[in-house]
């Protein structure tokens, strides 16, 4: 409180009453931390905070048993935030509380024994059990050039007849940089055409009447086609950053709702850039590791999507490596359990090794927090020894109240960006959200220390 009012204008300010509201909430003082909430969203209005702010609103008016102010308050948070966290866990309680297939499955239960920090009472859910057991796998292999013949007639678009005709023909291919992305393809280079592609120009003359967003999802399903899923989530993503920025100006309407959560006529062209922005990629890899170690596919593509974008050759500060951005000392290790002999840390640029040994690695931390999916996620990037403190600490709290408590900023910004990839992959491509378990009262098993 003495922070806010000597520096009521610091660019801290907002971030000053999200922290009072929550040590308001672990207090039990669940009114005084609904109005703090609400001083947040009114005074900060632009604040990233205000989505959070929504969300833990609806929280609390859920205990309060004020179920016509917890939708309201989720439906303010999923439209601030439609493709993150908070919004993947309003849609969970929407599905719950409004009785609207806000996603494909009932949202997880929330604890009534335990729902504060503060609270003295024990929890009282059952065991967790394994979380994922394998449904349909993911879609179509994966998409290899067969060089220049019929690359850009090949592009698939979704939106319609009109979309799919001007595919063909929208970019410049006889312009100079054209020609050159054309002859590097014959050649197989794919990935040195992308960046031409990624400026390509559309034909002169063409007047083919694209919007910048039907551009980027011609230019993220043609990367898609060659293979280059990381030129294609960003193109994808540029895209859609065009297409929520529209679809935010009538943002309070049912519409807007209808489209980010996937309910009514949702739009063509927002559908075909958000499965090119959370594209299947590196299929017959995934699938494989999935069903070696009975580990989710979506599971493993949401923490690709997050460690390396898809880029199978990408190398960290710290010398991570690879799609699932395995360090070289965890990758020695990961080969001894799976008797991998004569291991060399170049293997982990390798997509096969490196979604094999990621996928090898998430199981088995699975495993160790008894099919905790947040615990498993938050110790595959913080480790699983600073986990297995937490775990302990944490022992029976929802797993939203969990994320907020996460000691490391870095982890619980990791966890909200793989839990809001996972939400996404589901809806788009699987039939059923996995659960997301409260922290177990049980130790962790101790079947990995690195």
């Amino acid at each position: 409180g003495r922070y806010l009012r000597q520096f009521p204008k610091s660019s801290r300010a907002s971030e000053a009453w999200w922290y009072r509201a929550w040590n308001e909430y672990r207090l039990g003082d669940l009114y005084a931390a609904a109005d703090s909430l609400a001083s947040l969203a009114r005074r900060f209005p632009d604040s990233s905070l205000v989505d959070r702010s929504h969300y833990w609103r609806g929280r609390i008016a859920e205990l309060l048993q004020d179920e016509v102010a917890a939708v309201a308050a989720y439906k303010a948070s999923l439209v601030r935030a439609s493709r993150g966290y908070y919004g993947a866990m309003s849609r969970r309680r929407l599905a719950e509380l409004d009785g609207v297939r806000w996603d494909r499955s009932p949202a997880s239960p929330i604890s009534t024994s335990r729902v504060l920090l503060a609270s003295l009472g024990k929890y009282s859910g059952s065991t967790p059990a394994a979380w994922w057991s394998p449904s349909k796998p993911p879609g179509r292999d994966d998409a290899v050039s067969d060089g220049v013949s019929g690359v850009v007639p090949k592009v698939p678009v979704d939106g319609g007849p009109r979309l799919a005709e001007v595919a063909a023909r929208a970019f410049d291919w006889a312009g100079s940089s054209g020609k050159r992305a054309l002859m590097i393809l014959r050649v197989g280079r794919s990935a040195e055409a992308a960046p031409i592609i990624a400026s390509l120009a559309l034909r002169p003359g063409g007047d083919v009447g694209l919007a910048s967003a039907d551009v980027n999802l011609l230019r993220a399903r043609l990367f898609g086609n060659l293979g280059d899923y990381t030129a294609a989530y960003r193109a994808a993503e540029r895209g859609l950053s065009v297409v929520e920025a529209e679809l935010a100006r009538g943002r309070d309407s049912e519409r807007w709702l209808g489209k980010v959560a996937g309910v009514g006529e949702a739009s063509a062209r927002y559908g075909g850039l958000l499965r090119a922005a959370y594209p299947v990629a590196f299929r017959r890899q995934v699938e494989n590791a999935g069903q070696e170690f009975g580990i989710s596919p979506w599971l493993v593509l949401s923490v690709m999507r997050q460690e390396s974008a898809y880029d199978p050759v990408v190398r960290s500060w710290a010398n991570a490596n690879g799609l699932m951005q395995i360090i070289p000392k965890t990758g020695a290790k990961v080969a001894a359990r799976l008797g991998e002999g004569q291991y060399d840390s170049g293997w982990l640029r390798d997509p096969a090794v490196s979604v094999r040994f990621g996928g090898w690695y998430l199981g088995v931390l699975r495993e160790n927090f008894r099919g905790n999916l947040a615990l498993a996620i938050s110790a595959y990037n913080a480790g699983p020894r600073a986990v297995g403190q937490w775990s302990r600490r944490y022992a029976g709290l929802n797993v939203d109240e969990y994320v907020e408590e996460i000691p490391y900023r870095q982890t619980r910004h990791y966890v909200r960006k793989v839990l809001s990839n996972l939400d996404a992959y589901y809806r788009l491509y699987a039939e059923n959200l996995p659960a997301l378990l409260g922290v177990p009262t049980e130790p962790p098993r101790g079947l990995v220390d690195f």
